[in-house]
């Protein structure tokens, strides 16, 4: 039978009650970390990419509504001859603006369920650490963003990661933290996002994010709500 545990130094005690202390306020840092990207992703999806979406959405339905129109129109008309000209090149309109707005329709229902994910995987989080004593808060709404827009100025990879240079700075009130979608005007999608790392007067510096950052270029619009 093995003999109890003796502690015969005081020292060796306090030494001990210092490493927890430093290991809990570790954990405080790492948890209001973790919460803090959480808000992140929570404003990304919610203030964001949802209202893009919506948006989108009713623009597109827009869009095929004038397509289909110009069809009907093209159908009707005839030429001096009393003949009814091809509606090809309408047709073929009216096919690509239907895709676009199934499309959109596909965006957002994904966004529904990525926002679903996170919070899932926000209370899975909480109830764990909760069985250790520890407790996480409810994500909250996400709060509405300044309406900034600028442009992006730079970018470049370093180590397999692409960072940017924007044309919002300190004078516009940016902050490090704030997140913006990076839109290509001439499309009309959103490419990703940038994450403000630090902040000059006229510009800030940040790293992207997102599954078309390859595609972000010079003078690409950055918004801080869509």
């Amino acid at each position: 039978m093995s003999n109890p545990a003796r502690v015969e130094s005081i020292d060796a005690l306090k030494m001990f009650r210092r490493s927890i202390i430093k290991f809990i306020e570790a954990a405080n840092v790492a948890l209001g970390d973790a919460e803090s990207e959480m808000q992140r992703r929570l404003n990304w999806l919610e203030n964001e990419q949802d209202s893009y979406w919506q948006g989108q959405i009713r623009k597109r339905t827009e869009d095929v509504a004038k397509a289909k129109d110009a069809v009907r129109q093209k159908e009707l008309f005839k030429d001096f001859a009393g003949r009814t000209p091809s509606a090809d090149q309408e047709k073929k309109a009216l096919r690509i603006a239907i895709a676009r707005l199934e499309e959109a329709e596909r965006e957002r229902r994904f966004l529904t369920e990525q926002l679903a994910q996170v919070r899932a995987d926000f209370t899975k989080a909480a109830n764990a650490l909760r069985e250790h004593g520890w407790s996480m808060e409810t994500p909250r709404k996400a709060v509405a963003l300044p309406d900034l827009k600028g442009y992006i100025q730079d970018v470049k990879t370093d180590q397999g990661r692409t960072f940017a240079t924007i044309s919002l700075g300190s004078k516009e009130h940016v902050e490090k933290g704030m997140e913006f979608s990076v839109v290509d005007q001439t499309e009309g999608t959103v490419l990703g996002k940038f994450i403000v790392d630090t902040v000059d007067p006229d510009t800030s510096f940040g790293r992207l994010e997102g599954p078309r950052v390859q595609n972000v270029r010079r003078e690409n619009l950055v918004l801080s709500r869509l």
